[in-house]
């Protein structure tokens, strides 16, 4: 028996080595391949010795043809060169997993220009790269302007810089950058926390060590290395996070800094910052948050203390007051919407009194309203990013 399938092997690699000449063969016969080493439409194997010594590999497969050329190693390799060397071919068709050719004639293996649409980026931010029946197009994306990835500036206004902006993903300066490193790639506290977690705290460790500097708050330095931590909150809860270094050198330990940022990590987006200075207790952020999403940036204070290294975050929940405890701090302490003097708990503090405020306004905002007396008035509160002029209903300045 050992005989007859040597003899047998042997007579499949003699044709093959045969079928150059430009006539045909026997091999015409055999599905999937003719005497020229040619795919005729059939994305299957080709027996070989490799065949008769595995029953699994026959002309019913639909896998990566092997190929009949005794240079070749079987299974990997392709019959479609005509003079295949041993190397897999790279070609593609529509049976193909990306690695092997089974080509069908339909597509020339020597025009394929792609398998997947990341193989057609172009480093173009502003184009969209796809790849269809092995042929890269790049679309102009409508009113997109790019956006300089090292520049520290939000150069197209979408309220994202540098690596936190989509359109760097793929850029050589924030494509290689390691989980936690950004708001765009941060950390994640796992499933949206809500009144199940009351009464819990979550802890978690790490090392700003092979960080970059992605965000500067709270008077921290340049340069200091942070890290990127993003908690989802399903309703309003008391929060309690605490950031400590847990190496460094114990007479002069890095001291840290902790930022939150709701919905991204624009500069318009921080809620609050703290530093440790010097308390040895770390840095606390204490207060309501309502549901949403938040970004909690564990950094350090100086660059040139190195103030970078093993960490730890804790985030501590609680139900939120019962009222309203601070009525001029800003904050929603009570999480039900309505912010200090708009709470209806502050009616009676003398910082509410002076000045009844009807509603919190935003640039663009109307408001309309009823005097019932000549004497009335009605205040309303604003916010502003930098000194402008501010123009009336009445077109006068306020």
């Amino acid at each position: 028996m050992k005989v007859i399938i040597s003899v047998v092997s042997l007579c499949v690699l003699v044709l093959a080595g045969c079928s150059g000449g430009g006539g045909t063969s026997s091999l015409d016969t055999i599905p999937g391949v003719d005497g020229l080493g040619h795919d005729q439409g059939f994305p299957v194997d080709v027996v070989d010795a490799a065949d008769l010594a595995d029953p699994g590999t026959d002309v019913s497969d639909v896998g990566p043809d092997t190929d009949i050329l005794p240079s070749d190693p079987g299974a990997d390799s392709d019959l479609t060169d005509g003079d295949d060397s041993g190397a897999p071919d790279t070609g593609y068709d529509a049976h193909d997993s990306g690695n092997q050719d089974v080509s069908e004639g339909i597509v020339d293996d020597l025009n394929i220009q792609c398998v997947k649409d990341l193989d057609c980026d172009d480093q173009n931010q502003c184009t969209a790269d796809s790849c269809k029946d092995g042929k890269c197009s790049h679309d102009a994306i409508l009113g997109c302007v790019p956006e300089d990835c090292v520049n520290g500036v939000d150069d197209n206004g979408d309220k994202r810089i540098d690596c936190d902006d989509p359109l760097c993903a793929n850029d050589a300066a924030c494509k290689d950058l390691p989980q936690g490193d950004t708001c765009a790639n941060p950390f994640t506290t796992g499933a949206p926390v809500g009144a199940g977690e009351i009464g819990k705290t979550l802890e978690y460790q790490g090392d700003t060590t092979p960080m970059t500097d992605q965000y500067t708050s709270c008077g921290a330095e340049p340069k200091v290395r942070d890290a990127v931590y993003r908690l989802e909150l399903s309703e309003p809860l008391f929060v309690t996070a605490t950031q400590t270094f847990t190496g460094g050198d114990p007479d002069n330990p890095p001291q840290p800094v902790l930022s939150v940022y709701q919905e991204g990590c624009f500069p318009t987006d921080l809620l609050e910052c703290w530093g440790e200075e010097e308390t040895g207790l770390g840095a606390v952020i204490e207060r309501t948050l309502a549901a949403g999403t938040y970004y909690f940036v564990v950094d350090g204070d100086s660059f040139w203390y190195h103030d970078w290294g093993p960490y730890m975050l804790s985030l501590a929940f609680a139900a939120p007051p019962d009222t309203e405890t601070v009525c001029d701090d800003a904050i929603d302490d009570d999480g039900d919407g309505k912010t200090d003097c708009l709470d209806d708990d502050c009616k009676q503090e003398p910082v509410c009194n002076a000045c009844p405020v009807e509603a919190d306004l935003a640039c663009g905002d109307s408001v309309q309203g009823k005097f019932e007396a000549e004497e009335t008035d009605h205040y309303y509160t604003f916010l502003l990013d930098s000194d402008e002029d501010i123009a009336c209903g009445d077109g006068e300045r306020a």
